[in-house]
């Protein structure tokens, strides 16, 4: 089955405007089938809160049912072919903007062995980025901006005593001007 994402209207929010604008998709209430589907999570008043995909209809639904997360939600589903369903639940998201679906958010596997700078020589980082700060007269914001994060992220990066990646460091360093060694000391 060929899904065509054109065909869905931003405005549809709720499973039975849904169903009735794509009858050709051939919308299903959940019925324990086991398939490659896209599937809709909807609220008790019929709004779509949620919209997945999964290659096992029945160990997705199961695990969401598990972990109590839409327990008592209806849900329904379409089937599609495995090579386009990821690229059609993003779309969907996109379109509709289900309560609970985090537009433009991707699932990426955390990165293993990060250089992690210790806490200790972290604080001493933190005391010379503030001193070269003040010395040069640069705020927080336009460090956040020259770094390229927010400035909440930025004060909370100088504030908050935890360890630091190192690729951090080296953004910093180099919004300073300054040589990522020099940090340190």
């Amino acid at each position: 089955m060929k899904f065509v994402c054109s065909v869905i209207k931003s405005e549809i929010m709720n499973i039975a405007d849904f169903i009735k604008e794509n009858e050709d998709l051939d919308v299903k209430k959940f019925n324990r089938a086991d398939m490659c589907a896209i599937y809709f999570i909807c609220g008790t008043d019929g709004q779509i809160v949620y919209i997945g995909s999964t290659t096992s209809l029945v160990l997705r639904i199961l695990d969401h049912t598990l972990r109590k997360v839409f327990k008592g939600k209806d849900v329904f589903y379409f089937s599609i072919d495995k090579n386009e369903y990821k690229e059609c639940e993003k779309k969907l998201i996109y379109e509709i903007k289900p309560q609970y679906n985090v537009v433009g958010k991707e699932k990426t596997k955390p990165k293993k062995n990060v250089p992690i700078i210790k806490r200790e020589i972290a604080i001493k980082i933190r005391k010379n980025v503030v001193s070269i700060m003040a010395k040069r007269k640069i705020s927080i914001n336009e460090l956040a901006s020259i770094v390229g994060i927010g400035y909440q992220s930025m004060e909370q990066l100088l504030t908050v005593p935890s360890c630091m990646r190192a690729r951090t460091v080296k953004k910093l360093a180099k919004a300073l001007g300054v040589d990522p060694r020099d940090l340190i000391v």
